[in-house]
């Protein structure tokens, strides 16, 4: 998926987490973040990479990232982050 059906998708279906890639085709995933927190600032957006750096981290952070994983990720990791979220989620 790029990151123009990303925000065709979002807008349709507004998830309750949304995971972003930062390379993304057509749109990057940090451009994508700003336009999906000015849609809903409140939702959950865990961006993802193999590739970060300081700055990748900061931008995301002052975009309103929720969180940041690095790829490759284990099964184990996704679920911890799930679960940590599912409980934000259910609180608000």
């Amino acid at each position: 998926m790029d990151g123009v059906e990303g925000l065709e998708k979002f807008r349709a279906i507004r998830p309750m987490i949304t995971f972003l890639d930062i390379v993304m085709p057509k749109k990057s995933g940090l451009e994508l973040l700003k336009e999906l927190k000015a849609i809903d600032p409140n939702s959950i957006i865990i961006m993802v990479s193999s590739y970060i750096t300081k700055q990748n981290i900061q931008e995301a952070k002052n975009s309103g990232a929720s969180w940041f994983i690095m790829k490759p990720f284990t099964k184990e990791k996704l679920a911890e982050i799930l679960t940590k979220f599912e409980k934000v989620s259910s609180e608000n």
